[in-house]
């Protein structure tokens, strides 16, 4: 793990910890209930994205493989 990535999460834990050791604990469980919910709505969002991203790169381009293969022949028309 990178030092100054090692560094940070280090600070990170120590903060939380202190901000733990000062709040009430009806104010923390309130704060992990909070986050939780977000975590929860960001999977539930995330997994519709997933689907339309697999649906979308699963479904033919509007350009078929007829339309490729026909483009020569356009071509030398025109020549």
């Amino acid at each position: 793990m990178n030092s100054a990535k090692t560094t940070f999460s280090f600070e990170v834990e120590v903060r939380a910890q202190q901000w733990l050791a000062d709040v009430s604990p009806s104010m923390a469980g309130a704060w992990f209930r909070h986050i939780l919910r977000e975590e929860n709505h960001a999977r539930v969002k995330q997994l519709p994205d997933e689907v339309a991203e697999d649906v979308a790169m699963e479904t033919p381009s509007s350009a078929s493989l007829t339309d490729a293969e026909s483009e020569p022949d356009r071509l030398m028309e025109c020549a």
